[in-house]
């Protein structure tokens, strides 16, 4: 950290290793400018193309990040088309237009994404003789390696793509600064600001404003914080370590370049990048401290491949290490980076050797106290067509240590973190291109399917990537998107037109009439009467299979099955509804009315035969015939004959109910009073009620035929309707009477005694 000036200061920077001259290039690179139409691209030089080649077109950047100067820089947004690639052929070239064979599999982001093309040679056998590589990439073009081999590819040297990949950020030597911040906290910052070091180069692209600092280009570690902290690691198969802290007098917090993230391999998507490339260590002195570059890409198609104990590299680079024997060094260094991408697709393979190693975060030596070493940086990604490969394949996709600080002989990691390692998938099959290329001709067609009723989903389908579909629907509404679902007001036949554009500039239009079902369930209702009140309904459909039912009864009630049985509680009227619904939710209505009433129709013949019973007997007005009766006489009593007589025990007036059933279970009743009565009797007294004792009184009863008296004490007669009476005490009579029809009647009468004078007697004697 401290500047040296008048100070001689020996030091030794140590490089990665270059390839050495006379590497056979055999693939040619141009930069996609733009697609001019369906399958004609404009590239920037179209010099080393030719007609008939094979060809990789490959989107190298394009993804989105958080961009916010938080801990949430460096998310991923989304990856858009970064990633993509496929193999086309050419047929035909003018000036800087190609135009490819076939239509396009994939959609590319022109030119934001970087998109570029390279040249696949064809061979029908082909044997590495010399050491294979490819050139570096350059931000436009570049870092990839491809071929196809009909037969048998054979290693007798190693096929490198090493250190060709995302580039390491570079720090800003010689112009660097002396200006610095301690404990810096930032993500991003812009250039010259002094806050901190250029990040690592990855699968996405920021303004310069954001290009500094910590925060990581998702796959391209971060670059140093002030001051002095280490850059981190960059990412592929796996994720960067962490660079080192900042300079012991700083006061040494962990604000080193954040690793780069890991890129998600999956067959499903098909997609494959570079290794990032390490972020740059923060100076503020005259050192050298750029991130490692990031391995490139590698892509074999063969239908063997025999590897001799050779070896397919995509290694990353290390960090710049720098070691003084005295107090330089005094600056944070870049970190490692991470391991490329090699795709085989073959049928068997023999004897190779595989790596894809992260590079090592720089290390630092030196005597002017602690310094931010590199971050480690992840493996690389193999990747093959059918995982049986793998056991003929020895791998190394380690990711890289984290780098050193060292004092004398004490070293340190000073907070530095090594790169994960890379990953192994299976299932991954290059894509070729294999549809003839017909601008305005993409085989467009549309498929639906009756997702509800009413309701369509709307699909359109095409030989090439669709970048725009715009609907009309046929019914006065237009819609986009694919799929896209639609519902339709009414059925009928409509006329569906699709439009639709490929990301390459294709173009074409399509119809399709297509039927839309409604309610056509066509539902019949009948019923049948169980008993009086109970009713079966029963729904027996002309259309489509129904598959719920709702009955609405017509009395407040409802049901859902099918037939349905239902009792109502009372005669009348009622308007049943049912409403069926089919598969695709189809719904339909319908009504019918019903009448729910008893054919009985009875009343009741009565009349009294004496005073307490009664003749009943029933009358039937209709033509129904029942197959019960029963009484209720009011007084708890019942009945079952018809005609019949009843007695009651007491007079009053009672309800008679008479209860009538039919066949079907249906009721009638029919209610009438009646009223049993007694005879008035009646018993007079010839004089008063209190008599002497020993006297008579005489009582006389009227009202009735006969009589009958009680108690008999001191009666002269006891069935006379005239008695006299001599009681000798107080007494109460009973008299009941009886008139020709029987009718009974009854009086009491009570009789008081009054009691003897008492006499008393006197003598002279006593006076």
């Amino acid at each position: 950290m401290k500047h040296l000036t008048s100070i001689i200061v020996t030091f030794i920077i140590l490089t990665g290793v270059n390839l050495a001259d006379g590497q056979t290039i055999i693939n040619s690179y141009a930069a996609v400018v733009s697609f001019a139409g369906c399958n004609q691209i404009n590239v920037d030089n179209a010099s080393g193309f030719s007609i008939g080649d094979d060809v990789l077109l490959i989107q190298m950047k394009g993804a989105e990040i958080d961009t916010t100067n938080t801990s949430a820089f460096g998310t991923l947004v989304t990856l858009n088309n970064c990633g993509n690639y496929e193999i086309n052929k050419i047929q035909s070239i003018t000036g800087n237009a190609i135009t490819l064979t076939y239509n396009n599999i994939k959609s590319y982001d022109v030119p934001w994404g970087k998109v570029q093309l390279v040249k696949v040679p064809r061979y029908t056998n082909y044997a590495v003789n010399s050491l294979h590589s490819c050139t570096p990439w350059n931000g436009t073009k570049g870092g990839v390696f491809a071929i196809i081999v009909n037969n048998t590819l054979t290693l007798n040297a190693d096929i490198d793509v090493s250190e060709k990949g995302f580039r390491g950020g570079v720090n800003a030597n010689p112009i660097y600064h002396t200006q610095y911040t301690r404990n810096q906290q930032d993500y991003c910052f812009p250039v010259n600001n002094y806050s901190g070091a250029m990040k690592g180069e990855g699968i996405t692209e920021v303004s310069v404003n954001r290009l500094y600092c910590r925060g990581e280009l998702y796959t391209g570690g971060g670059g140093a914080n002030s001051t002095n902290s280490g850059g981190g690691g960059g990412g592929n198969g796996g994720a960067g370590g962490l660079g080192g802290n900042e300079w012991v007098g700083a006061p040494s917090t962990a604000v080193g370049g954040r690793g780069g993230r890991a890129f998600n391999y999956n067959p499903a998507n098909n997609r494959v990048t570079m290794g990032g490339g390490g972020g740059a260590g923060d100076v503020n002195d005259a050192y050298i401290a750029n991130g490692g570059n990031g391995g490139g890409i590698m892509i074999i198609i063969a239908g063997s491949i025999t590897g001799n104990s050779n070896y397919l590299l995509a290694n990353g680079q290390q960090g710049l290490d720098c070691i003084s024997t005295g107090g330089g060094c005094n600056d944070g260094f870049g970190g490692g980076g991470a391991g490329g991408t090699i795709l085989i697709n073959a049928q068997s393979v023999s004897q190779l050797n595989i790596e894809t190693k992260g590079g090592r975060g720089a290390n630092v030596k030196t005597s002017a106290g602690g310094h931010g070493p590199g971050g480690g940086a992840a493996g690389g990604a193999v990747l093959v067509n059918n995982a049986s490969l793998f056991s003929n394949i020895a791998f190394n996709y380690t990711g890289g240590a984290g780098g050193t600080f060292t004092a004398g002989t004490s070293t340190t990691n000073w907070g530095t973190q090594p790169g994960s390692n890379g990953d192994t998938t299976s299932g991954f099959v290059v894509p070729f291109a294999t549809i003839p290329a017909n601008s305005g001709n993409m085989n467009l067609n549309i498929k639906d399917t009756l997702s509800a009723c009413q309701t369509l989903t709307l699909s359109a389908t095409a030989n090439t990537p669709l970048s725009t579909i715009n609907w009309d629907f046929g019914d006065g509404n237009t819609g986009t998107g694919n799929p896209v679902t639609h519902s339709f007001s009414q059925p009928g036949t409509y006329k569906i037109v699709v439009k639709v554009n490929s990301s390459n500039g294709c173009y074409d239009t399509v119809f399709k009439n297509i039927i839309v079902p409604g309610e056509q369930m066509d539902e019949l209702i009948s019923d049948s009467l169980f008993n009086c009140r109970t009713i079966q309904l029963t729904s027996t459909s002309a259309g489509g299979p129904v598959t719920q039912y709702s009955w609405l009864t017509g009395d407040g009630n409802n049901g859902n099955t099918n037939p349905l049985m239902h009792t109502y509680s009372q005669d009348g009227n009622y308007t049943i509804t049912l409403i069926t619904t089919d598969a695709l939710g189809c719904k339909d209505t319908f009504s019918r009315s019903i009448a729910i009433f008893s054919s009985l129709d009875y009343d009741i013949a009565d009349s009294l035969i004496d005073c307490t019973t009664i003749y009943a007997d029933t009358v039937n007005n209709g033509t129904t015939i029942t197959t019960g009766i029963k009484w209720l006489w009011g007084d708890g009593n019942t009945g079952t004959a018809a005609p019949t007589t009843y007695s009651y025990s007491h007079t009053g007036t009672y309800t008679v109910q008479l209860i009538v059933t039919d066949t079907i279970g249906c009721t009638d009743t029919i209610s009438t009073t009646v009223s049993p009565e007694n005879i008035p009797i009646e018993v007079m007294v010839s004089n008063d009620t209190v008599i002497c004792y020993a006297s008579t009184i005489q009582l006389r009863a009227t009202g009735a035929d006969s009589y009958e008296w009680f108690p008999k004490n001191g009666l002269d007669n006891d069935k006379s309707a005239i008695v006299n009476v001599k009681p000798v005490e107080p007494i109460t009579y009973h008299v009941t009477g009886i008139d020709s029809r029987g009718c009974k009647g009854s009086d009491d009468v009570h009789i008081d005694i009054l009691p003897l004078p008492e006499i008393t007697i006197t003598s002279d004697k006593d006076r």
